[in-house]
């Protein structure tokens, strides 16, 4: 919603609002939204072991690097855990092609 910086994010007190709200008693309804796709996007979605360990300039040059989806997905993890790895990682990389924009 950018109500705060990237630059904050990575140290705001709400960063792990979904850990803190599996707990709670009071019902919470999911976070959603649409966004179009063209051909040869990627989208990423990952758990805060990836993002507090690597930085999005990194995880970009990583995804637009020259080898497969599989192992992009598995140097984004393999950059988190030498960066220190100190919590788990989970990464589901999507790349759409000329014919998923069809």
């Amino acid at each position: 919603e950018g109500l705060i910086t990237v630059d904050v994010a990575g140290h705001h007190p709400q960063r792990i609002i979904i850990t803190l709200s599996i707990c709670q008693i009071v019902e919470l309804g999911p976070d959603y939204g649409l966004v179009t796709v063209e051909a040869d996007d990627y989208i990423l979605i990952n758990s805060d072991g990836l993002t507090n360990m690597i930085g999005p300039d990194e995880i970009r040059d990583i995804v637009l690097s020259d080898v497969t989806l599989e192992e992009k997905a598995q140097a984004l993890i393999r950059f988190a855990n030498n960066a220190g790895g100190l919590d788990n990682i989970t990464v589901v990389l999507l790349h759409f092609t000329e014919e998923d924009a069809a």
